[in-house]
This record gives C-alpha cells, structure tokens and sequence, in this order.
C-alpha cells in the first residue's frame, strides 16, 4: 500500500513501473509501483489524470499541457491549449486534450498545436475513448461528440460548427 503525502486530486495512473497521482497539494507525484518507494514530486496543479506512455506522462493543468519524463518528472514540452483541459488522452503520435469549451491535438513528441474544436458550454466531459480515426467524447450536458483525430472535423448527423450533435428526431 502506498500512502499518499496529500488527498488525491484527481485519478492516478501507472505504467509498468510506477504510479502518478495528482495531489491536493499541487503536486503530481511518482511512486515505485512494487515497493511505495516516493520516485518524484513536482510542484503542479493537474486538473486532469495522469496519461503514461512511451517513458512520459502527458497532465492537464488548467490551460496548459504537460508532457514529463516518467522517470525524473523533467519537462519535456509545455504547450498552451486554446482553453482549460480536465481530461486528456494519448491517440497515436497525438495528445488531445478535452475541457468544457475546447478539444486541442498536439503531437506527442514536440508538444506543437496541430488543431482546435472551440466548443459551446457542452458541460464538463465526463469520458473519452479513441478509435484509430478519431475521438469520442461524451459530457455532462448530454453532448457526445465524434472528432476526426487527422483535422478536429466533427462526426455525425447534423453536425455543426458549433459542437452540438443534435439527437436524430
């Protein structure tokens, strides 16, 4: 068992050797995933869980993301993001991030803006998956969206400029 220096602030997650968890406390710290043993903690406040891959871990925090090496939490890119993210998901070469007003790709390695989708006020977002083309995400309004991964195009019936997929009558 591994105890936690602060409460939670967010889901952790883990890779084949340690756990992140994003804390109360403003941190996001790393944990040896067999022995408990506290790896790293960097001053951060992650409004998202943590996403490991590849030897990073790709947070939100606020409208910023953050790709950190997983063994030391180096910075390795910083990105602004168009709005604030609460949920971020790794799909391929790319980082999306999902927040109340905007979903945003990144390329995962440099961290640079590849496309927005502004969004009305479609809620928080509650969930996302990725399929090989795109991005679905689901939020607390009711709104589920399809995004092309390759453009930020959305999906579906009806869709519209402004991020609502109306329900088909």
């Amino acid at each position: 068992m591994i105890t936690l220096p602060a409460l939670p602030a967010a889901p952790a997650a883990h890779d084949d050797m340690r756990v992140f968890v994003p804390l109360a406390s403003q941190h996001l710290a790393a944990f040896d995933w067999q022995h408990g043993d506290d790896l790293w903690s960097i001053p951060l406040a992650v409004t998202s869980a943590p996403v490991p891959a590849n030897g990073v871990v790709y947070v939100a925090a606020g409208s910023t993301i953050h790709a950190l090496d997983a063994a030391t939490g180096a910075v390795r890119w910083m990105s602004p993001a168009a709005a604030p993210a609460q949920l971020v998901r790794l799909a391929g070469e790319r980082v999306v991030a999902i927040g109340t007003r905007g979903i945003q790709a990144f390329d995962a390695a440099s961290g640079a803006a590849q496309w927005s989708r502004p969004l009305d006020d479609a809620g928080d977002p509650v969930g996302a998956v990725t399929t090989t083309d795109s991005l679905l995400a689901t939020f607390a309004k009711g709104a589920v969206l399809r995004v092309a991964l390759d453009d930020g195009a959305l999906f579906g019936p009806k869709a519209s400029a402004s991020g609502r997929v109306p329900p088909t009558p």
